[in-house]
């Protein structure tokens, strides 16, 4: 029995086109999800997390901001150590134009800033 064959998001927008895992351009055939790569823009204390004020992290498809905030609590623990991961839990993960609850999905854009608290929570 064949594989089932889907839309790409994440890698495919990202490698001219083509799934990393499939042999046609655009299309993935793999029955796992292919990652997205997500890019975070950091503000506040967890600007001091990357000099260059930002992180990319590699998410599974449709994956969700609470699982992205689990990510990248991962993410700071390892190379951030300075950063309390605690402070990831108080933040808010927004896109271009909406704040994004834990259920929600990541855009498609990829493309998300994380806002810690203002004036301690």
């Amino acid at each position: 029995m064949g594989h089932r064959t889907r839309r790409c998001r994440g890698f495919a927008r990202r490698s001219a086109g083509r799934c990393l895992q499939s042999r046609s351009p655009g299309r993935c055939v793999a029955l796992r999800r292919c990652p997205m790569k997500v890019r975070i823009t950091l503000f506040g204390a967890l600007r001091d997390a990357d000099t260059r004020g930002f992180i990319e992290l590699e998410a599974p498809d449709a994956c969700t901001i609470g699982t992205l905030r689990d990510l990248l609590r991962d993410h700071l623990r390892e190379n951030a150590p300075h950063i309390s991961v605690n402070l990831v839990q108080r933040c808010a993960f927004a896109s271009d134009d909406e704040i994004l609850h834990n259920h929600r999905t990541l855009p498609e854009s990829g493309q998300l800033a994380i806002l810690p608290p203002v004036s301690g929570g």
